[in-house]
């Protein structure tokens, strides 16, 4: 990578503080804070950003151009855009890098080195989210985030929010997951295995992995499924409990008007 003087950030860094939900509550001090210890890095297509393996020593935010995070246990690349960032898991949880990450095209990033970056969310809600994900991260997720399209919506705070209050379950029965008219206290995502959808009896859709079940809006407003949801056979399941989707629902009021359909 190559690095520019720090003063011809200033623009950029500030729009990074624009777009970044997790920095946007931020008051004057802490974005100052932001603003001087940030660093300028280019990357050309192909720069390997981030090797598999190694020790996390940076957290990168991307200004400009994509990244694609590669590894052999994904079945699916994720690729990264302008405002978002990766790298931030390892710096806090102390392991090894679980991917590589690779520019696809020129790229304009800025990071902060592992100390800075920790100082930098000490006691932030940031932090505990980001602790969570440290414990239960796993190639597993990763690939359902993937390919989720509830989670296609999200951001990338949104997304590893979400990410680290993710409770596995599974279900080797035959047997109704969320009945019709039960109240919505949770969401499912599915991880492996077929979820059959009725209403009112009759069979109106087949969800399977990366789908979700229950919405979010009713959650938020303690409303009855309209819908049951049964599995015909073993099923995957990772839920989002009530009490930890609270708070994402009281910041994110957005994401949940974009979630209002009933899977």
């Amino acid at each position: 990578p190559t690095n520019s003087a720090h003063y011809d950030s200033t623009y950029p860094i500030l729009e990074i503080l624009r777009h970044l939900d997790f920095l946007s509550h931020l008051d004057i001090a802490k974005a100052q804070e932001f603003l001087l210890m940030a660093r300028e890095e280019r990357f050309k297509a192909g720069d390997r950003i981030i090797e598999r393996g190694t020790a996390g020593d940076k957290f990168y935010v991307i200004y400009l151009g994509n990244v694609s995070v590669r590894s052999g246990e994904l079945r699916h690349e994720k690729i990264y855009g302008s405002y978002e960032y990766f790298g931030e898991v390892a710096l806090l949880s102390g392991g090894a890098r679980m991917a590589d990450v690779v520019a696809e095209t020129e790229v304009i990033a800025y990071s902060l080195g592992r100390d800075e970056f920790l100082s930098f969310i000490a006691g932030t809600e940031f932090e505990q989210t980001l602790i969570r994900v440290a414990k239960h991260r796993s190639p597993e997720t990763w690939n359902l985030l993937s390919t989720s399209r509830f989670f296609n919506l999200c951001s990338s705070y949104q997304k590893t929010w979400l990410e680290s209050i993710l409770v596995p379950e599974r279900r080797e029965k035959t047997g109704v997951i969320l009945a019709q008219g039960q109240v919505v206290d949770r969401i499912y995502l599915i991880g492996e295995g077929y979820v059959q959808v009725f209403k009112d009896g009759v069979e109106a859709a087949t969800l399977g992995s990366g789908d979700f079940i229950g919405a979010m809006h009713k959650v938020a407003g303690n409303e009855p499924a309209e819908f049951e949801f049964r599995n015909d056979g073993p099923v995957s399941l990772f839920a989002m409990i009530k009490a930890d989707l609270e708070p994402f629902i009281k910041n994110n009021p957005g994401i949940v008007m974009k979630l209002a359909y009933e899977f």
